[in-house]
């Protein structure tokens, strides 16, 4: 691996579904509506004086209603960014659901929502008729599990059911996306099914309690502050807007309700589902032209004659973002808090691979959203369905668009039988095939058919899917040719029964420790050449995908970001270069984030490939924490922190490497592969050196986090890493 450690070193170093009116009566026609935000900070508004709030109390009153914003703290009235309003609420900073968190211990005080709530007996002194609840980030960076904020929250519910006046409802809000403290998108996502789930316990068991998605209504990371903790003023302002669509939504649709200037009742017709002659709601075949879809950002679309069913499909081409796709909108037969099965039959036949697709809804629901339908990974050449049979359109969604999108190439693909019915049907679509050596179509068999293929597709000199060429190269050798082709013919004429051994893979050349060192030493520079973090003109910057593998060791998924060199073919086999990151890090910060402005490992990188110092290689960014029990890292002098990552010493070998060889084309031994990190990454990078030699070949530790323990030990020489 051509000036690997150089490299590392330079790399490194660039160092809602809100349901309608429920089974109790809805708020009472009286007029004033009191509504009580409760929550922490976000409910407090910090970053931005009143957050939400104010959003939320000015739409209301613009629209006509008598609003009083209750709750033991606030002075009644405030005013910020131009909006006078009533800043009354029940928002406590760094809070927690019911558990006191660790720093109140020490402080000899409270930082529990339930205590203070009851402490304050709020519900009971101030008589909210909506009550707007956002809770649990804070129980988030405190690493609690699932089942504690369950148990939580269903006590902070109680508490406020049992002093709720009649007719009052609990609107539980999901929380925003946050990265501060551990926080992840995966552990932000998990804490809000808890939510979701909660709330729906209680809408079961006849109680005015609902869901609300808040989380949906935010662009993710883009709508955080500074803090990477709490909204910006677009988040809050997004919030607030959300906020008052919900309440407005609640209060039009109830059994009784209360509207701007009038107190009479409004009965709504649900809208009627119409069917084809197939029985489904909308069936899409493009054999008589585009039906309406349209290309979505640059994208165009027509038909064509590849086609999974029938002689059409739509094309989508010209796209310059993953996010490019082929859109229409939600037919009619569809409503707002309905559920309904979707099916789509997706292709594409160049770039690389494989690729992720999306089939996805977008949205309004006070500001522009968007929700997945469907997401599967695609082989090149191959037709894959992307279907959920029970896909639920959040309630008071307008303005409904569906599209077919990628989730970051910018591949032309085709789209084809794309299909809505009703909930639970179950629509017949194409399925992976699954390619192994002498079977070239992926059914399971070697037959005629087979021969046929490989046949065709070395005449031709290409085959119509990535995976048909390898199983047609018997010999795999990286070709097929003549001699694959006499296999298939012997094969089935029963003169062979066993598929050829694969050759030996080649072995680089290893030197010991007093060969490197000077040889090292003249590469190394203490700062990197002018132009090598930068974007240069006429070099391809490959493209991040971000996966998931199954680690055994925390008996769950865990995400890894992939970068596979310039003109990558399956055929050729490649080094593996595994980078680590720090301590309450994840997967991006070491090639897609990092400070500000980002790391840019991937320049530096892509450079060294355009200006032929560094091979082609496949570049693997884990998330290293790695526990059963724990999500993410919570303090530096936590056992349980400091084992999570000492976790994946063992974890890469056992897990990760397997998957990379199963899924990419990898030059194995410890002649092609190299670890390197930082910070905590780099004590790992050491322990697997340390542990696993006869694996690594290239151990790069860039500023060491302290505690690595082992000794540079070997069984002979050749285990010896350089």
């Amino acid at each position: 691996m051509k000036k690997l450690c150089a490299l590392l070193a330079s790399a490194v170093l660039a160092a809602a579904a809100i349901p309608r009116f429920g089974p109790e009566q809805a708020v009472s026609a009286a007029g004033t509506v009191k509504i009580m935000p409760v929550g922490d900070s976000i409910t407090f508004g910090m970053g931005e004086n009143g957050g939400y709030r104010k959003y939320l109390y000015d739409t209301l009153k613009k629209d006509g209603y008598d609003i009083d914003m209750v709750g033991p703290e606030g002075s009644n009235s405030a005013s910020a960014n131009g909006i006078t309003y009533d800043d009354n609420h029940a928002g406590y900073s760094g809070y927690q659901i019911k558990e006191e968190p660790s720093w109140a211990q020490q402080q000899g005080t409270s930082g529990s929502l339930y205590n203070t709530l009851k402490q304050k007996n709020a519900v009971k002194q101030y008589q909210p008729d909506i009550i707007l609840l956002i809770i649990g980030t804070n129980d988030m960076t405190a690493n609690r599990s699932m089942d504690a904020c369950a148990s939580d929250l269903r006590a902070v519910v109680d508490y406020m059911l049992g002093d709720l006046p009649s007719g009052g409802v609990i609107f539980m809000g999901s929380i925003p996306e946050f990265t501060a403290y551990g926080g992840n998108a995966q552990r932000v996502a998990n804490y809000n099914n808890t939510v979701k789930s909660v709330a729906e316990e209680y809408g079961k068991a006849g109680k005015n309690v609902k869901f609300a998605d808040v989380h949906g209504c935010l662009n993710g990371t883009a709508d955080l502050g500074n803090d990477q903790l709490h909204p910006n003023g677009g988040g809050y302002k997004k919030m607030g807007n959300f906020w008052a669509e919900t309440v407005e939504d609640y209060l039009k649709n109830g059994s009784t309700t209360v509207t701007p200037g009038t107190t009479e009742p409004v009965t709504t017709t649900p809208p009627q589902t119409t069917t084809d002659p197939d029985g489904y709601i909308a069936h899409y075949t493009f054999e008589n032209g585009d039906e309406d879809f349209t290309g979505r950002g640059g994208a165009s679309v027509k038909t064509a004659s590849e086609a999974y069913a029938g002689s059409k499909s739509l094309l989508c081409s010209g796209r310059t973002d993953g996010w490019n796709g082929a859109a229409h909108a939600l037919p009619s037969g569809c409503s707002a808090g309905g559920t309904y099965s979707f099916s789509a039959a997706v292709k594409y036949t160049s770039g690389s691979a494989s690729d992720t697709f999306h089939f996805t809804l977008q949205y309004s629901s006070g500001s522009t959203s968007y929700k997945k339908i469907a997401t599967e990974t695609v082989t090149k050449g191959d037709w894959v369905q992307l279907a959920n049979a029970n896909f639920e359109i959040p309630a008071g969604a307008t303005d409904c668009t569906i599209y077919i999108e990628t989730d970051s190439s910018t591949n032309d693909f085709y789209v084809d039988e794309i299909i809505i019915a009703k909930a639970g049907t179950t629509i017949s679509g194409p399925k992976p095939a699954k390619y192994a050596v002498a079977d070239v179509n992926g059914d399971g068999f070697t037959n005629a058919v087979d021969l046929s293929l490989a046949k065709a597709g070395m005449i031709k000199g290409s085959f119509s899917a990535s995976g048909a060429k390898k199983g047609a190269d018997v010999t795999q050798d990286g070709d097929v040719t003549k001699d694959d082709i006499t296999w298939f013919v012997k094969y089935l004429t029963k003169q062979e029964t066993t598929i050829p051994e694969p050759p030996p893979k080649p072995v680089g050349q290893m030197r010991s420790i007093e060969e490197y060192t000077p040889v090292a030493k003249e590469m190394l520079v203490e700062r990197e050449k002018n132009g090598s973090t930068s974007r240069r003109n006429g070099v391809t910057y490959s493209e991040v995908k971000k996966y998931q593998y199954r680690s055994k060791k925390a008996n769950k998924n865990k995400n890894v970001n992939v970068m596979l060199p310039p003109g990558y073919d399956e055929s050729k086999q490649y080094p593996v270069l595994y980078v680590l990151h720090g301590f309450f890090e994840n997967e991006d910060r070491m090639i897609l984030t990092g400070n500000n402005p980002p790391i840019p490992t991937r320049e530096i990188i892509c450079n060294a490939w355009a200006d032929g110092e560094a091979e082609d290689m496949i570049v693997v960014v884990p998330f290293v924490f790695t526990s059963a029990t724990m999500n993410d890292a919570t303090d530096f002098s936590d056992p349980g922190s400091n084992e999570g990552y000492d976790n994946f010493v063992d974890d890469i070998v056992d897990s990760l490497m397997s998957w990379v060889e199963e899924n990419f084309s990898v030059a194995t031994g410890r002649e092609n592969t190299a670890v390197t990190g930082f910070s905590m990454g780099g004590r790992e990078s050491l322990q697997i050196g340390m542990k696993y030699g006869d694996k690594f070949g290239y151990v790069g530790a860039i500023c060491p986090a302290p505690g690595a323990s082992g000794a540079w030990k070997w069984n002979s020489p050749d285990e010896t890493p350089a």
